[in-house]
C-alpha cells in the first residue's frame, strides 16, 4: 500500500479571474475642482513660502 507523507502543495499563483471591461466614469465639473485645487495649492505654498 503506497503511502503519502503530505499532500501536494497548492499552486503558488491563484487561477485568473477575468474582470469584465467598463466605459470610464466620467464626472462633472471634475476638471473645474482639479484646477481649482491646483490654483489654491499654488496659493498656499506662496502663503508659506513669504511667511517663512
Amino acid at each position: 500500500m503506497p503511502f503519502a507523507p503530505f499532500p501536494p502543495p497548492p499552486p503558488l499563483v491563484p487561477a485568473p479571474c477575468e474582470v469584465p471591461r467598463f466605459d470610464p466614469v466620467r464626472v462633472r465639473g471634475a476638471r473645474y475642482r482639479l484646477d481649482r485645487l491646483v490654483r489654491h495649492r499654488r496659493r498656499a505654498v506662496a502663503a508659506g513660502l513669504a511667511v517663512t
